[in-house]
């Protein structure tokens, strides 16, 4: 006979919700210093989401961070100095449950994203090449490096930095009697010399790694 007006539409879903964990730009590799803190970007793909969870453990599997509930497809941060401790690697894993409203459960593995973080400023090597002269009186060895250059010396500095990498080198020569707030950092291209003039210059420099960590100022002077 006809349709009973009792009669009701069922939806059934089977279908798991996925996530996928991100940051702004997508990198593997974040500046993490102790005072910084990392903001999650996760996508949410479930038109019926219900609960959402994160999770951070850090590369040697120990969870710093069980699930815990947080708002479905927005932004949320943790707090790296605590989230992820400094380890041997500093790799640290940040995962997201989620849940929709008919109880399907993503696999929190699927999405999740391990950061690879760089607390460590990177090295900087100064190198003076020859020409160097020794000294004419031995006594003079205690106030100099050993030598004095000429104005052929090239001077080089090489920066290592074994996580993140090296983005830049900047440095400053100071002639003796300027004034050094005068004298602005240029970006290291190559070696370079001194100049012509007779005297002292101290060379400042320092590097830059790819995550944004800074090396303290160097300093040595040259005669």
């Amino acid at each position: 006979g006809d349709w009973s007006e009792e009669s009701t539409q069922v939806i059934v879903d089977n279908i798991d919700p996925t996530a996928q964990v991100t940051n702004e730009n997508d990198d593997e590799w974040i500046n993490m210093l102790s005072d910084k803190n990392l903001e999650i970007i996760e996508i949410d793909k479930d038109a019926n989401l219900m609960n959402c969870f994160y999770k951070v453990n850090v590369v040697s599997g120990k969870t710093t961070i069980d699930f815990t509930p947080t708002a479905c497809d927005k932004p949320f941060t943790i707090n790296t100095h605590t989230a992820c401790p400094v380890d041997g690697k500093n790799i640290c894993r940040v995962s997201k449950k989620v849940q929709d409203k008919a109880c399907n459960v993503n696999n929190p593995l699927d999405g999740s994203k391990l950061f690879d973080l760089d607390r460590v400023a990177p090295v900087t090597t100064k190198t003076v090449r020859e020409p160097k002269v020794s000294p004419f009186l031995e006594w003079i060895n205690t106030l100099t490096n050993g030598w004095f250059v000429t104005d052929k010396t090239m001077i080089a500095l090489e920066c290592s930095d074994v996580t993140s990498g090296c983005d830049d080198t900047l440095y400053k020569i100071i002639p003796k009697g300027e004034d050094e707030k005068e004298i602005e950092f240029v970006s290291y291209k190559g070696p370079f010399t001194l100049g012509e003039e007779d005297g002292l210059y101290t060379i400042e420099y320092f590097s830059i790694d790819e995550a944004g960590n800074q090396e303290e100022t160097k300093m040595e002077v040259d005669k």
